[in-house]
């Protein structure tokens, strides 16, 4: 048991530790001869003082490896978070960016809206596109569209790739377009393949800075040329001359011929080096392929409609995609997800209009219903899809709302509450 008075007051030396213990305490064993913790013998006869230092030093270290622990747990809450809501909100805003943007180009009320169109418009989108479409004028303009401007375009034979020495020996390459000549020699070692030679060509005439192009394609190991211009029309058409292997190993294969063109708007023939042609003064077209239509004032174009549905639709399902793949990460991210796989429109009158809706709220367009909607049932397009309450209206709210509010979709590490509160109590714990 205790003495009365076993407390030293006085401070102890031990440089054994470097240290200075406070409290020393003497225990009799008298009576049973041993004590439940490890002492050190000092002179005092049957009297233990017990080394506090070194009892100390133990605690400690134990104390810091704890928390050495549990610092590493809260920087691995850190870091996790941060790599979550790094891959989170990249997604995130491209996506939702990408659909705000689409939604307004299908609202009535966008400037340049594709549902509720303001001046010309091409009633067959197959053959002609309105690019440009105010006018001073009236008037409508009947197209016919015989042949589209084109480029000249010559592939030669593929040739294995790998084989070797079928270019050897000095070789030149002339190409003549309209006023401008463009000459290329060459000399390929026994040792140079196929495709190696083919691509040296090409390097050589994209180097050139005309308008005159090359490029080789690879497929079931064989290599293949092709000469083409970057323009269209009759005027960017040219002649190519060979010498050496050059002339022996290139063998056209198929050829695409330079050309106009030709068309007629209201009964008089016309012809074009390019597909975009100018119909009046302000109204602007491009050409698309033959057949015959009408570009009139207030005409619905159903090319620029079925576009705009088409990249909302595919707006959509990318915000859907990466919605439903974190919505694990918060209570906020599901809800929201849901909000968006759980259409709250009619499926079937949107499918009418040529929208059809899948599972989880995925979009696919229907490209010939959708055309017909837009030439005879405008009034429920621009409804169903244009107005505050239709799709794209609804869905330009509701991403505009989430890019404002996005930081609480993934919330900060918490300082108060919930999983991230674990951080407040280690770091407070490591700081006591």
């Amino acid at each position: 048991m205790f003495r009365s008075g076993s407390v030293a007051n006085q401070y102890t030396s031990w440089g054994q530790y470097g240290i200075y213990a406070s409290m020393l305490q003497r225990q009799d064993f008298a009576n049973n001869g041993q004590t439940g913790r490890t002492g050190t013998l000092l002179p005092g006869g049957s009297d233990v003082l017990y080394d506090y230092a070194s009892d100390s030093r133990n605690q400690l270290a134990s104390i810091l490896a704890d928390r050495q622990k549990k610092l590493a747990m809260a920087t691995e809450i850190v870091e996790n978070y941060n790599n979550l809501a790094s891959s989170f909100y990249n997604g995130f805003d491209s996506s939702m960016k990408a659909l705000k943007d689409a939604a307004y180009d299908l609202k009535n009320t966008s400037l340049n809206s594709a549902v509720n169109q303001i001046g010309y418009g091409s009633d067959n989108s197959k053959v002609v596109t309105v690019t440009s479409k105010f006018a001073p004028g009236r008037d409508s303009f009947n197209v016919e569209v015989s042949q589209l401007a084109g480029g000249q375009k010559t592939a030669y034979a593929a040739l294995a790739a790998e084989g070797a020495g079928a270019f050897a020996g000095k070789s030149s390459l002339t190409l003549n377009s309209g006023d401008k000549t463009y000459k290329f020699d060459f000399n390929f070692t026994a040792g140079t393949t196929n495709k190696q030679a083919l691509q040296s060509i090409a390097e050589k005439v994209n180097e050139s800075g005309g308008s005159l192009k090359a490029s080789v394609t690879e497929k079931d190991g064989k290599s293949q040329l092709q000469l083409y211009t970057s323009g269209t029309g009759a005027a960017t058409a040219f002649s190519v001359t060979m010498t050496g292997a050059l002339e022996q190993q290139l063998q056209t294969e198929r050829q695409e011929t330079a050309q106009d063109a030709v068309y007629r708007v209201n009964g008089v023939s016309h012809t074009s080096g390019k597909n975009e042609i100018e119909l009046a003064e302000g109204v602007s077209a491009t050409l698309t392929g033959t057949g015959e239509a009408k570009v009139s004032p207030d005409q619905m174009d159903a090319g620029k409609l079925v576009n705009a549905v088409k990249q909302f639709a595919g707006a959509y399902n990318a915000v859907v995609e990466h919605l439903k793949a974190n919505a694990g990460s918060s209570k906020a991210i599901s809800n929201l997800a849901g909000s968006f796989a759980n259409i709250r429109f009619s499926a079937g009158s949107l499918s009418q209009l040529g929208i059809d809706v899948g599972a989880g709220g995925k979009l696919s367009v229907n490209e010939n219903r959708l055309t017909e909607a837009a030439t005879n049932n405008l009034d429920s397009l621009q409804r169903l899809v244009g107005s505050s309450d239709g799709i794209a209206g609804v869905t330009y709210n509701k991403a505009f709302s989430a890019l404002i509010h996005k930081d609480n979709l993934l919330p900060l590490p918490s300082l108060t509450n919930g999983y991230y509160g674990v951080a407040k109590g280690l770091f407070f714990d490591i700081m006591a």
